[in-house]
Protein backbone atom coordinates (compact mmCIF):
# COMPACT_ATOMS: atom_id res chain seq x y z
CA UNK A 1 0.00 0.00 0.00
CA UNK A 2 2.80 2.51 0.67
CA UNK A 3 5.69 1.27 -1.45
CA UNK A 4 4.88 2.74 -4.68
CA UNK A 5 4.26 6.84 -2.50
CA UNK A 6 6.05 9.21 -1.58
CA UNK A 7 7.22 9.52 1.98
CA UNK A 8 4.88 12.50 2.46
CA UNK A 9 1.74 10.47 1.41
CA UNK A 10 2.70 7.60 3.66
CA UNK A 11 1.91 8.32 6.61
CA UNK A 12 -1.29 9.89 5.54
CA UNK A 13 -2.22 6.91 3.82
CA UNK A 14 -1.47 4.94 7.30
CA UNK A 15 -2.77 7.63 9.62
CA UNK A 16 -6.31 7.24 7.40
CA UNK A 17 -6.01 3.47 7.44
CA UNK A 18 -5.66 3.20 11.92
CA UNK A 19 -8.88 4.37 13.18
CA UNK A 20 -10.93 1.86 11.60
CA UNK A 21 -8.63 -0.88 10.23
CA UNK A 22 -6.37 -1.09 13.09
CA UNK A 23 -5.59 -4.85 11.94
CA UNK A 24 -4.59 -3.85 8.56
CA UNK A 25 -2.72 -1.31 9.65
CA UNK A 26 -0.47 -3.76 11.75
CA UNK A 27 0.27 -5.77 8.86
CA UNK A 28 1.02 -2.77 6.75
CA UNK A 29 3.42 -1.48 9.09
CA UNK A 30 5.10 -5.07 9.71
CA UNK A 31 5.31 -5.71 6.02
CA UNK A 32 6.95 -2.01 5.25
CA UNK A 33 8.97 -1.05 8.65
CA UNK A 34 12.18 -1.13 6.85
CA UNK A 35 10.62 1.65 4.25
CA UNK A 36 8.86 3.33 7.39
CA UNK A 37 12.11 3.38 9.64
CA UNK A 38 13.55 5.14 6.63
CA UNK A 39 11.32 8.00 6.22
CA UNK A 40 10.55 8.57 9.99
CA UNK A 41 13.10 11.62 9.82
CA UNK A 42 11.45 12.98 7.07
CA UNK A 43 8.11 12.64 8.75
CA UNK A 44 9.80 14.22 11.86
CA UNK A 45 11.42 17.20 10.16
CA UNK A 46 8.27 18.08 7.91
CA UNK A 47 5.42 20.11 9.46
CA UNK A 48 2.22 18.26 9.79
CA UNK A 49 0.09 20.54 7.48
CA UNK A 50 2.64 20.29 4.70
CA UNK A 51 2.03 16.01 4.87
CA UNK A 52 -1.45 17.03 4.42
CA UNK A 53 -2.51 16.14 8.04
CA UNK A 54 -3.57 18.26 10.77
CA UNK A 55 -1.64 19.22 13.62
CA UNK A 56 -3.41 16.61 15.93
CA UNK A 57 -2.96 14.22 13.27
CA UNK A 58 0.96 14.75 13.20
CA UNK A 59 1.89 14.10 16.60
Amino acid sequence: MIRSRHPAEQLKALSALLPDYGFDFSCEVGESWKQILANFGFWAATPAERRGLTSNEGT
